[in-house]
């Protein structure tokens, strides 16, 4: 009987995912199973940021009130029951909805769009 070296390699389980929520101080970082998905990913980190006593102080800590995409600069949510086994990333961006928006996107596609480079000659002046 031959072994390939295949069959030698543990089988991945687990992933270490690092989650930035919208204006707080560095990623919240989790262990999670292959199998969650992206709803559950999403309480998973709220309730990890409520735990640390992060600041600033959420609004809400409702999964359902919170989009999730794959960077600040991305525009489209993620899909809620999409696994996190094929998002292929590890690094993801978290941000309140605006649920007074017609067209359902989230308040942090608006922060794309503003121009921020005022904001830096303010600051520095």
């Amino acid at each position: 009987m031959k072994t390939t070296t295949h069959d030698m390699h543990p089988k991945l389980t687990k992933l270490l995912v690092n989650v930035t929520i919208q204006r707080s101080l560095g990623p919240v970082k989790l262990v999670l199973p292959l199998d969650v998905t992206v709803e559950e990913l999403t309480a998973a980190v709220l309730r990890q940021y409520v735990k640390e006593m992060r600041l600033p102080i959420l609004s809400s800590v409702d999964p359902s009130a919170f989009d999730l995409h794959y960077s600040r600069f991305s525009l489209e949510s993620l899909n809620r029951e999409e696994k996190l086994m094929n998002l292929g990333s590890r690094n993801f961006f978290l941000c309140l909805n605006s649920s007074a928006a017609a067209d359902s996107r989230s308040v942090c596609s608006k922060d794309v769009g503003r121009k921020g480079g005022s904001l830096w000659l303010k600051f520095l002046a």
